[in-house]
C-alpha cells in the first residue's frame, strides 16, 4: 500500500520541458480564449457523450478492484476530488483523461486484464497527475485542434508546433506522478519498458541498467556520426530517441539524482 504524500502538488515534481512547454502555449494568440471555448464544449456535450454511450461505468459493485485501486492512487498523491472510471475495448496499455471539471477516465479493458495491480495503480497515477496538475485544457484544445486548422488555417499553423511538443513534454511529468502514486521504481520503469515494444511476457526479465546503457551507447554513435557527415549528415540524422526511450531515460535519471526520494521524505 503506498504511502499518502501529504500536501503534495504537481509543481514540486514537474519536469522542467514540460513547463517550458506549456509557457510556449500560453504565449500563442488566443491560445486561452480558444482552450476556455473548446473545454466547454467539450465538458456540456461531445467527449461526456461519447464515454457514456461507448464505455462502461466501473462501479464499487462491478468492478470493486478498479476503484480501489483508483482510491489508492487517489491517496497517494493527496487528491480530494472525485473522479470516474470507464472502461472501453481495445487493445493498449495507455490510459485517457478527459473533462477538466467533471475528470473521466478511460482504462482499456486489455490494461484491465493482463496488468498487474502495480501497473495499474502507476496508469491511474498518471490520471490524477493529469487533472491535479490541471493540464486537461490543454488536451482539449489539442483535441479540437483539427477543426479550428479548418477554420483558420493561418493560426492553426501557429498553434501546431507548440501544442504538439507540449502534449509530448508534460507526459515527463505525468510519468513521475505514477511513480510517486505506484510508489515501485521498479514498475514505473517497467510499465515504460513495454511503451517501447517489449512483450509484456518478457518485460519483467528486461535488464533496466543494461536497457539505459543500449540507449546511451546508440545515442553516442548516432552522434559521432553526425559530427563525422558535417553539415550534410546533420539533414539526415537529427540524433533524437524514440518517445518511449526518452520517457525511459528521463524517468531514470530523475530516480538516480534523488529527487524522487526527497519528494517522499518531505512529504510522509
Amino acid at each position: 500500500m503506498p504511502e499518502t504524500l501529504y500536501g503534495l502538488d504537481v509543481s514540486e515534481f514537474r519536469h522542467p520541458a514540460d513547463r517550458a512547454a506549456q509557457e510556449a502555449v500560453e504565449k500563442v494568440v488566443l491560445v486561452n480564449k480558444l482552450g476556455q471555448a473548446l473545454e466547454d464544449f467539450e465538458n456540456l456535450y461531445q467527449d461526456r457523450i461519447k464515454f457514456l454511450g461507448d464505455n462502461v461505468r466501473l462501479t464499487e459493485r462491478n468492478a470493486p478492484r478498479m476503484i480501489g485501486l483508483l482510491e489508492q492512487a487517489k491517496e497517494a498523491l493527496d487528491y480530494q476530488g472525485d473522479m470516474e472510471l470507464f472502461v472501453g475495448r481495445r487493445y493498449s496499455f495507455r490510459i485517457e483523461v478527459v473533462g477538466d471539471r467533471n475528470p473521466t477516465v478511460l482504462l482499456p479493458d486489455a490494461a484491465i486484464r493482463q496488468l498487474p495491480d502495480p501497473y495499474l495503480l502507476f496508469l491511474l497515477g498518471q490520471a490524477v497527475t493529469m487533472v491535479k496538475g490541471r493540464v486537461l485544457k490543454v488536451i482539449h484544445l489539442a483535441d479540437g485542434f483539427g477543426s479550428f486548422t479548418e477554420m483558420v488555417p493561418l493560426a492553426g499553423k501557429v498553434l501546431q508546433l507548440p501544442l504538439g511538443i507540449y502534449l509530448r513534454k508534460m507526459q515527463l511529468t505525468i510519468d513521475r506522478g505514477g511513480l510517486l502514486a505506484c510508489q515501485d521504481y521498479d514498475t514505473a520503469m517497467r510499465y515504460l519498458t513495454l511503451l517501447a515494444g517489449i512483450p509484456l511476457k518478457d518485460v519483467a526479465s528486461v535488464d533496466l541498467d543494461a536497457r539505459m546503457e543500449q540507449i546511451h551507447f546508440s545515442d553516442t554513435q548516432e552522434k559521432d556520426l553526425v559530427e563525422s557527415w558535417g553539415h550534410v549528415g546533420g539533414t539526415v540524422f537529427n540524433h533524437r530517441r524514440a518517445w518511449s526511450n526518452e520517457r525511459f531515460v528521463e524517468m531514470y535519471n530523475w530516480y538516480a539524482s534523488g529527487e524522487y526520494g526527497k519528494i517522499i521524505q518531505a512529504h510522509t
